[in-house]
């Protein structure tokens, strides 16, 4: 007699379907007839309350074959033996199905999708069949007290500390088992015609909408950038009229460097709207200047300046990039300065110095780049202030090239707690997971990977990848910091809500935490970021308002906000005492 009859024999016998489901023994670790007498069992349970009689399970399946101990229906062994078979099987059976899956692949010369396949396989596997042990109310009381007084040390922190003690106070951290997102109008908004040309710095140009990660522009200081990452729409065209004839199409929303005072030119002081607030001072007879490059400035031209705006009646295909610049700004048409934004990795940063493993998939970028983020975070937060856009373009001055080669030599060396890695699926990450045994993960453009179980919709795709990153987040008790782009919709004075998340909404019902990072017109001139907290499954929401300086690398804490009204600035130790007795979070002696 066959594993799967046994195994029905002795649930029919002990009538403990309960045990099987805590055992996470379903449909897929049975074969054949099986399948269709475990799901008239479980379907009986649902109907009446109770695992059918052996005559009712003979009316439905005459044939089956029952085995017999001391005269019933049931086996000598225990129903906990069997399942344990069943898994054991299952685990053998999936592996000779992927040494022959793998076989044919390497006989066929494809042996990078035959590693893949083995990757992919053995985190199914460690996923799908190995079982995971249930927690109860009274176990492991030790530990829960230990976790307890770890939290109180840390006044309430009792996850992985962001690097933002006034965020920490919301957040108490990043725990374990949860999926938090990161959102921001990534790229929305700001966009050029996909027509305009853009120069490269290598020479030559390339149309904005054929640009692609990877490719070299220029900044305004005339310093190779790299592009990071494109995000397309069709937008209405406001096209802006320039002194020297020249002419760009553009959205309403996207940002320039400008300035409307004559004394700010020569002393290059910029700062930042988008093209409707532009036309707006233009109609209140402002005269709006933008910096010319300053590898092409001359005595006689020290700017451009905005002749006119006009808004067509027309749609086009519009791209907007981001790159690596130090203000994130790039050429476009002739040489027109135009402004994005630059992804943060702040809270990885922070993880890693405080001596966190971390593990960070990058789908939007190359690791290179990232690695440069990362590199130059590391380095601001422990040694100093660094100019990035000299660092970016290789021109630091002897002191600073030689503190940097020290940081290298030395003190970057400490760092091996960190691994960059492409991101391509929730398997392949589950078995970079396994491998690494990261204490915190962090994955950018989630997006952009693939689905391990073949949806047909954008929707689907992300709703399956979210439900997989929730579940391995479970399974390996860490937390996975995911982040994605809010839709066009959003709102450019107040950033993103939970409503905003593009793709899915899957997102946010999945998160136990969702975060929006947004800045208005002027907060880009007075260089600040804010962090909104929108969904705080264990906690408070609020915002954070950080100083967000890319000359010399350097983000600070300013006031935090809750929902319920009450501030709390940076240093205002006595308040955060308060808010934190207020909450139960610190000792009252």
């Amino acid at each position: 007699m066959n594993l799967d009859n046994l195994f029905i024999s002795k649930l029919l016998e002990t009538k403990d379907l309960a045990m099987v489901r805590e055992n996470r023994i379903d449909e897929k670790f049975l074969y054949g007839e099986t399948k269709s007498a475990y799901r008239f069992i479980c379907e009986s349970m649902l109907k009446t309350g109770e695992v059918p009689t052996e005559r009712a399970f003979k009316s439905k399946f005459p044939n089956y074959e029952l085995e017999k101990f001391e005269g019933k229906v049931g086996t000598e062994e225990g129903l906990k033996y069997w399942l344990e078979e069943l898994r054991n099987r299952k685990r053998q059976d999936s592996m000779a199905d992927s040494i022959e899956k793998c076989s044919d692949l390497i006989s066929e010369g494809n042996v990078e999708e035959a590693l893949s396949q083995i990757s992919k396989d053995i985190t199914w596997i460690k996923t799908e069949v190995e079982f995971t042990e249930n927690v109860g109310l009274a176990d492991n009381i030790e530990a829960r007290k230990k976790r307890y007084l770890e939290g109180k040390e840390n006044k309430g922190v009792v996850g992985i500390p962001t690097g933002f003690p006034l965020l920490d106070y919301l957040l108490k951290g990043f725990e374990k088992e949860s999926l938090v997102t990161i959102i921001g109008k990534t790229g929305v908004g700001k966009r050029l015609a996909d027509y305009t040309p853009i120069p490269l710095y290598n020479g030559g140009f390339k149309k904005n909408g054929e640009l692609v990660v990877g490719d070299i522009v220029i900044d305004r200081f005339g310093n190779p950038c790299t592009v990071q990452e494109t995000f397309k729409a069709k937008e209405q065209v406001w096209r802006i009229s320039f002194s020297e004839g020249k002419t760009i199409d553009c959205c309403k929303d996207h940002l320039w460097f400008y300035t409307d005072n004559p004394d700010d030119v020569y002393n290059d002081v910029w700062k930042v709207a988008t093209t409707q607030t532009i036309k707006n001072l233009k109609r209140a007879g402002k005269t709006i200047f933008i910096p010319k490059p300053k590898h092409l400035i001359t005595d006689e031209r020290i700017c451009l300046y905005m002749e006119d705006i006009k808004v067509l009646k027309c749609y086009t295909d519009m791209t907007c990039i981001s790159v690596d610049s130090p203000d994130h700004s790039y050429l476009c048409g002739d040489f027109v300065v135009t402004h994005n934004t630059w992804a943060e990795v702040l809270f990885g940063a922070n993880a890693v110095i405080d001596g966190y493993k971390v593990l960070h998939f990058v789908t939007e970028m190359g690791v290179e780049a990232m690695r440069d983020r990362y590199e130059m975070a590391i380095y601001a937060l422990t040694v100093g202030a660094m100019d990035y856009s000299k660092f970016k373009s290789r021109t630091l001055d002897e002191k600073a090239e030689a503190r940097y080669f020290k940081f290298l030599e030395e003190d970057l060396q400490d760092y091996d707690n960190f691994q960059l890695i492409t991101g391509e699926s929730p398997m392949q990450i589950a078995g970079e997971i396994e491998k690494y045994k990261p204490d915190i993960v962090f994955i950018d453009g989630v997006y952009l990977m693939n689905d391990d179980r073949k949806s047909n919709t954008d929707t689907e795709k992300v709703y399956h990848i979210t439900a997989d990153l929730k579940r391995i987040a479970k399974n390996y008790k860490i937390p996975i910091v995911i982040n994605s782009q809010a839709d066009k919709s959003t709102s450019t004075k107040t950033g993103p809500e939970l409503e905003n998340i593009s793709y899915a909404q899957s997102i946010g019902r999945d998160s136990d935490i969702v975060m929006a990072v947004y800045r208005t017109e002027m907060m880009y001139t007075d260089k600040e970021m804010g962090l909104k907290v929108l969904k705080n499954r264990e906690g408070t929401t609020g915002k954070l308002l950080i100083s967000w300086d890319f000359s010399d690398m350097q983000f600070k804490q300013i006031y935090f906000e809750k929902d319920s009204g009450e501030v709390v600035e940076d240093g205002n130790e006595e308040a955060i005492q308060e808010v934190n007795e207020s909450e139960g979070l610190v000792e009252i002696e």
